[in-house]
């Protein structure tokens, strides 16, 4: 059995180690939409937001940062979207896809394409696209920057957000 081959187990271990970090992700993704939307506190406010997927939390973002005029507000927010963007559809792979060994190496693809187009190949390409447990592996590389990059929006946005309020209740203490 292949769980029992210790390359397999490493294999496995990768697939599983990204399906985690890209949950982690997305509850943190959570975090920034709320944040770079300015959205006022309330209890309920994290379990909505965390109720949309991934895409549409980063279809909002970028929708806001195209509202954003300063550069160094705006290439921070798009930076981290790409980041999730990759991380997601390293996810999707090892999530959506099965894993095979060819020689010593790990490959994931369609099962169902796999089955369909197993021999067939046109002027000696494949057919099907196979993707390589190296690119999960960096995937896991990828999440640790977009996790950084996370951390630091929610804490410079959080700081806008607070100056917001110190200067909304200085102008009404002087009314």
């Amino acid at each position: 059995m292949p769980a029992d081959d210790p390359a397999w187990r490493n294999a496995l271990s990768h697939g599983g180690e990204i399906v985690l970090l890209a949950s982690a992700l997305d509850h943190q993704l959570t975090h920034v939409v709320i944040e770079v939307l300015n959205l006022s506190k309330s209890p309920m406010l994290e379990p909505v937001v965390a109720t949309l997927d991934s895409p549409k939390k980063l279809e909002i973002l970028k929708g806001r940062a195209k509202h954003i005029k300063q550069v160094h507000w705006k290439m921070p927010i798009e930076k981290y979207v790409d980041l999730v963007e990759r991380v997601n559809r390293a996810r999707n792979t090892a999530c959506h896809s099965q894993m095979l060994q060819e020689k010593d190496k790990f490959i994931f693809t369609s099962s169902q394409a796999a089955k369909l187009f197993k021999g067939l190949k046109l002027e000696d390409v494949p057919t099907v696209e196979r993707v390589s447990l190296d690119t999960i592996v960096n995937a896991v590389k990828i999440t640790e920057q977009a996790l950084g990059a996370g951390v630091n929006l929610i804490e410079n946005f959080e700081r806008v957000r607070v100056e917001l309020g110190r200067r909304k209740l200085e102008q009404e203490g002087k009314r």
